[in-house]
């Protein structure tokens, strides 16, 4: 996911808005860096990831980027 114009919090001090990344519809992971990995079970996972603001909800309309991947 590639974003422009927004400001990403490095801590979760930091007024900047968040990431969330979700596997199969659960979230997984709020990191505060550009780059993140995931383990996932082998077969069909869907990712997604989301821009929230400071205190974590969801902006309307949605900030978000959805793949469908498989794992070998």
């Amino acid at each position: 996911m590639a974003l422009e114009h927004a400001v990403v919090a490095r801590s979760p001090t930091d007024h900047g808005g968040g990431r969330h990344v979700y596997v199969n519809g659960e979230l997984h992971q709020m990191p505060y860096s550009m780059r993140t990995e995931v383990t996932l079970e082998r077969g069909r996972n869907d990712l997604r990831v989301e821009y929230v603001d400071h205190l974590h909800r969801t902006l309307r309309p949605a900030v978000a980027a959805e793949v469908t991947v498989v794992a070998a």
